[in-house]
Formats: structure tokens, sequence, C-alpha cells
């Protein structure tokens, strides 16, 4: 991967459905430029699918991460572990057992529960517990929704049948659907503009073998999270990836960075420590990346054949008909 490659998945994370001709004009590459470009990183394993569904913001949910060094002598069997619970969402494994995880809970009862799982399926040693507040890519703040807007059952079979390849053209949704492709457009419009279905990218950038890795921040009392993010972000380009905060752990900060090298590692450890309110940045290089359905997608999967599950959890999610 290359700049512009990271610049590319980005773009694709947030919108998987952008036409091709709008990310070569957004880069500045020819349309075959890109074409190739996602050729390469799909045959590479970095680009892993386009998969869509129902937006963790439309539904509201917990979002959990746990941190923690794993005393495990089987990575595999402790990540396979952790997808039986489809709470689980993601596990990213990194050096020296590093655990780093991301799981959707229906309230915030099950955070102990949760919390008590992990520690005994991933033999953590040590455990931090972060309740995310907001997710950046690059300049962008995502998560947002409109909530109060219900969906149909058409709309959720919609879904559904984007849920393996949100890039699939609406003409094929339609004849699947038995609907006219002018109304597969209209309501997957509408589904987009209020921010209930998520078209996106599965990356797996270990898969380049180059440097992808988690820094964790340790800031000062007060320091502005906000602040920091738009200015490394300004600073460090495509180089930093994304950004997590959590509402519970206002001194801490997560980035996720890519480098070509371990010294190109080290230069943004330091170009973090130099932020303002930083006190110290601890890089987590990922080795391995676990992605996984949850019952957010069987979810989706009751409301395309109609149904209503027994117990959701979430009191305000509604379904149209």
């Amino acid at each position: 991967m290359d700049e512009v490659d990271v610049r590319l998945c980005g773009l694709l994370i947030l919108n998987s459905r952008t036409p091709y001709r709008e990310l070569a004009d957004t880069l500045g590459l020819s349309l075959q430029a890109v074409h190739r470009r996602i050729q390469v990183m799909r045959e590479q394993g970095v680009i892993n699918g386009f998969p869509g569904g129902l937006s963790i913001g439309y539904v509201g949910p917990v979002v959990l991460y746990v941190f923690g060094t794993s005393s495990a002598d089987n990575m595999d069997r402790v990540v396979a572990d952790l997808h039986r619970d489809d709470r689980t969402y993601i596990v990213l494994v990194c050096a020296r057992n590093y655990i780093s995880l991301g799981a959707l809970l229906k309230d915030h009862d099950q955070i102990e529960e949760y919390v008590d799982l992990v520690r005994r399926v991933a033999e953590l040693t040590d455990l931090t517990v972060g309740l995310m507040s907001a997710t950046h890519f690059g300049s962008n703040k995502v998560g947002w929704a409109q909530r109060e807007q219900e969906l149909s059952v058409l709309d959720y079979r919609i879904m559904r049948s984007l849920k393996e390849d949100a890039r699939r053209p609406v003409e094929e949704v339609a004849s699947e659907l038995g609907i006219s492709a002018a109304t597969a457009r209209r309501r997957l419009v509408r589904m987009m503009e209020m921010g209930a279905f998520t078209p996106s990218m599965d990356w797996r950038p270990s898969a380049s073998g180059q440097t992808v890795a988690q820094l964790h921040l340790r800031l000062e009392e007060g320091a502005d999270r906000n602040g920091l993010i738009t200015d490394l972000t300004s600073r460090a380009g495509p180089h930093l990836f994304g950004a997590i905060t959590f509402s519970n752990l206002p001194r801490f900060l997560l980035l996720v960075v890519w480098a070509r090298s371990m010294r190109e590692l080290g230069q943004l450890v330091a170009l973090a420590e130099a932020g303002a309110g930083v006190e110290a940045a601890s890089p987590n290089i990922i080795i391995s990346e676990s992605r996984f359905d949850t019952w957010i997608d069987k979810l989706v999967e009751e409301r395309a054949k109609g149904r209503r599950p027994a117990s959701l959890g979430i009191a305000d999610l509604q379904s149209g008909d």
C-alpha cells in the first residue's frame, strides 16, 4: 500500500457505493488506476469485500471496547471463542498477545457480564474497558443517524440483499426482490441519507505486509481530544487512519496509524507525543483482524422476513410496514 491506497480505502470504508469515477476525481487518478488499485488490494486480501448493513448509529447499541494482554497459548482459539458470542464484532490481535476487541451490547446491563466473559475466554492479565463516544475517519466524524424515521420490511429486504456486496447495482437488487429499479434506488438513497444503512468495506491492512498499529494516547487532565484529533490528522495525513474517543476514559485516545516501516511508526509515535495535551503514546502493532456478524445482522434478517424479534433491547428502534 501507498498513501493513495490508504486514502482510497478510507473513502470506501465511509461509503463503498461511491462510484469509481467519483473516487478517481477525488484522488486525482484515472478511472483505470482506481480499478487497478482496488483489484490489487483485493488480491492481496487488504480489501476483504464490501459488506453493507444496518448502521450502528441507527440501532444505538452500547459500543464497548476491551483492551488487554492475553496469557492464552493459542490466539486463534481465543478469537474463535470470542466469535461464538454474537455481540463481538471485531477482534484485533496485536504483538505480544495484546488484544483489542469491539462489541455491540443491547444495553448497559450487559457490560459486566460481557467483560467477565472476555476476561475468562481471552485469559486477560490486565484489562481496560472503554465505552465508545465517537469514531473519526480522517476528518470525518461518523455514526450519526435519524433514528426517529422508521424502516419498512422492504427496506430491510434491500439491506439483506446488499449484505455481502454493498456495491451491487440497484438493478440487480430490484430484480431479486421483484420491484422496480426506481423504487430500489429511492429507498436505498433514503436509508443512506438518514444514516440507517452503512455500505462499508472490510479492511485487512495487516495483509499488506506493512505496519498498522493502534496508538494508545494518555492525555493530560482536560485535554481537548477533538482538537488533538484535528491537529494530528492535519500533520500525519493518511498515516493517521482513524481515532476513537471513549466517554468513560476522558484522558485516553485511540488512534489507528499506518506506516511503511518501523522507523516511520516511531516517527508517528513521536508526532503523537508532541501533540497538545499528550503525556505518552504506546504503539500496539496489529497482527490480524477478524470481523464478525452480530445480533444486528440477525435483526435485519428477521425484519426482512416481516418478523419482529421478541427481545431487541433497543427500545426506540422501530419498524414500519
